[in-house]
């Protein structure tokens, strides 16, 4: 669902890190609606750091999360700010979280 819902056709895959580190991370611009989606996934079963940054993406102030995990279906949990073009957010176990926000135009 973290990528039916919130990455749509035309969506464009920016880059992204870490990628493929404990917290794997993939991040997508709508260009045509300046939406912005991060989808991280936390495999392991302990909390992780995430640390955003962004290039390229100015006016982008926040972030809505959206969590899966064990006793959480698609759940909105808050949101991350983003301030000179970073966000850092907890990850718990185990868990799925869909970040998304729009850049200024």
């Amino acid at each position: 669902m973290h990528y039916s819902k919130f990455i749509r056709p035309g969506a464009r895959r920016i880059d992204s890190e870490p990628g493929f580190g404990a917290v794997q991370v993939g991040a997508f611009l709508h260009e045509k609606s300046g939406e912005v989606t991060v989808v991280a996934i936390n495999p392991t079963e302990q909390e992780r750091p995430l640390n955003l940054a962004f290039k390229n993406l100015d006016g982008l102030v926040s972030l809505r999360a959206y969590r899966t995990s064990a006793s959480e279906n698609l759940q909105e949990v808050g949101e991350a700010a983003v301030s000179d073009n970073k966000a850092a957010f907890r990850m718990t176990p185990q868990s799925i979280v869909t970040f998304s926000g729009t850049i200024g135009r």
